[in-house]
């Protein structure tokens, strides 16, 4: 009998023993793949963070310019002619239109000649007390074209209220371009320093000379 208990006691304990061996061989195996995990993710490449905000670089790393957005205007207009030859003979024989401009229409209004004196930032700009045979004419530039020129010194001169912001603004600014729209600047504000007629003469150079200058009615 007591031969019995002891081989039951014995077999209690290797039990046991098993039971401890299975359990540490499991920790054992746990803690290889964990360890094995680690070291495969930290093998792996980090991939690079992709910004969510803000505008994209352009291939050289720059930022690229913000989009000029078109300017609205109001032109004061004394006439519309269907050939340039008409719109020329009816500037030449009016002494009051010494520093008007001859505008060509485009689109739908293409083949149309207007003859404009003053561009304002409002139409109370532009008509006053002496525009009882003219009238105002709201018009919409899109300048966004004018690279050659630089499109955002050329919007702003545009909206600029006085001829000395926009020696200013060209001052300010270097460069190729800058020295172009200089150019046009000085050929402009040698016969007149009224920031209107400044206005009209630029939006007329780049609308019909360079091209650039959409303008919608």
């Amino acid at each position: 009998m007591k031969f019995g208990k002891s081989f039951k006691k014995g077999t209690y304990v290797m039990a046991i023993i098993q039971g401890i061996i299975i359990g540490i061989a499991a920790v054992a195996v746990v803690g290889f793949i964990i360890v094995g995990a680690n070291e495969k993710i930290g093998s792996e490449p980090k991939k690079s963070e992709i910004p969510t905000t803000g505008p994209a670089a352009s291939e050289d790393g720059k930022a690229p310019e913000a989009e000029v957005i078109p300017v609205n205007l109001f032109a004061r207009q004394h006439g519309v002619f269907s050939s340039l030859e008409s719109a020329a003979t009816f500037l030449a024989a009016d002494p009051s239109l010494a520093t008007a401009a001859i505008i060509q229409g485009n689109g739908q209004y293409e083949g149309k000649y207007y003859i404009w004196s003053s561009i304002g930032l409002s139409d109370a700009e532009i008509m006053d007390s002496d525009s009882s045979e003219t009238f105002r004419k709201e018009v919409t530039a899109n300048v966004s074209s004018c690279e050659a020129v630089n499109a955002k010194l050329l919007r702003d001169s545009l909206v600029a209220d006085t001829v000395a912001k926009i020696k200013t603004l060209e001052s300010e600014n270097e460069g190729e371009t800058a020295s172009v729209f200089n150019k046009q600047l000085t050929a402009v504000t040698a016969f007149t320093d009224d920031v209107r007629v400044v206005r009209l003469h630029l939006l007329a150079h780049y609308a019909s000379k360079d091209d650039c200058v959409k303008i919608d009615f």
